[in-house]
């Protein structure tokens, strides 16, 4: 069925300008010059091996070159009603990257991030 349009939003890549409509709902690459750099709201970044769902706020003062933030420190900023401290990270409780659900985040210390991460990987591995 040439030239209807699908029923998604029309997405713009950042880096070639090329604009497009997606025929699968889980884009990753513009498809002109492969890159991850398309513009919309929500999307899915690999850090070391571990997904993250990332926010594009380049104004956020945890943005990244590209501006992105994690989801987790947005929300964990909106629960505790102020921007986190450099010294601050967010701990998922149950473990699970992507459930950024304010119950199950925890703001935490450098220091007291490790000391929560060393002991449940000590829990774990015991018989």
């Amino acid at each position: 069925m040439r030239g209807v349009k699908p029923n998604t939003d029309k997405l713009s890549c950042r880096r070639c300008g090329h604009q497009w409509y997606p025929r699968i709902p889980e884009v990753r690459l513009c498809p002109k010059c492969k890159s991850f750099y398309w513009c919309k709201d929500i999307i899915k970044v690999v850090r070391a091996t571990k997904w993250y769902v990332c926010v594009t706020k380049p104004e956020h003062p945890r943005a990244n070159k590209i501006g992105h933030v994690k989801r987790a420190v947005l929300v964990a900023e909106e629960k505790i009603g102020r921007y986190l401290l450099p010294e601050e990270e967010v701990h998922h409780i149950n473990g699970i990257k992507t459930d950024d659900r304010p119950e199950n985040l925890l703001v935490l210390t450098h220091r007291e991030h490790r000391r929560v991460e060393n002991n449940f990987k000590l829990h774990r591995s015991a018989p």
